[in-house]
């Protein structure tokens, strides 16, 4: 287990060769899952700079912006009236809702914490029984990044906290397939009726 969310970043498991393990976890966040098409930094790092998101860019995206907006509502650069502009600020910037409280400075609540699992480009780690990687695993990742060693959105285990930060999200994520989701419960389930089974090791 590791955070901050930077000990997700694929250059790590790079570094460490053999040593990274694939299954291993950390904890990321739901705002750091760019694989999703709906994501705007996916589509502005594609179209202004032709290059594929790798994760994490839309933090330091999401950090200017709202400074930048902070002094604009401020009316001036003074530190406790940006602080102040910033504690009243929640939007959609570059990719999912964030905002900032007086009593609450960071931008990411427990209920937005997600798990991911390191996976490498030769699939997912032989378990009895097996798991299956998402869409983003064959649509984002490999055809960008042939030889991928990076995170994968670990579904399951924060499921309902996440249906109460961004429900709307949770249900693009279900139905369209994009994390490793394992069973699904009833197969038929659709939108907040998918409930998702241990059925698979790597839960």
């Amino acid at each position: 287990m590791g955070w901050p969310g930077g000990t997700g970043e694929k250059k790590w498991a790079e570094l460490a060769g053999d040593a990274a393990k694939t299954g291993s976890l950390t904890t990321w966040h739901m705002g750091g899952l760019i694989g999703l098409p709906t994501f705007p930094i996916r589509t502005w790092m594609q179209d202004y700079l032709g290059i594929p998101a790798t994760g994490g860019e839309e933090s330091p995206a999401n950090g200017l912006w709202a400074l930048v907006e902070a002094v604009r509502r401020a009316g001036t650069t003074d530190r406790e009236a940006v602080v102040t502009a910033l504690e009243g600020l929640t939007t959609t910037f570059a990719g999912l809702e964030y905002g900032f409280e007086p009593d609450r400075h960071l931008a990411i609540t427990e209920d937005q914490l997600v798990l991911i699992t390191l996976e490498r480009h030769t699939g997912p780690a032989e378990t009895d029984p097996p798991y299956q990687l998402g869409r983003e695993w064959e649509e984002v990742w490999l055809p960008a990044f042939p030889d991928y060693v990076g995170p994968t959105h670990l579904v399951r285990p924060t499921l309902e906290a996440n249906r109460r930060a961004f429900p709307d999200t949770v249900t693009e994520i279900l139905e369209g397939g994009w994390g490793t989701l394992c069973t699904v419960d009833p197969p038929d389930a659709t939108g907040e009726d998918i409930e998702l089974t241990s059925d698979c090791k790597v839960h």
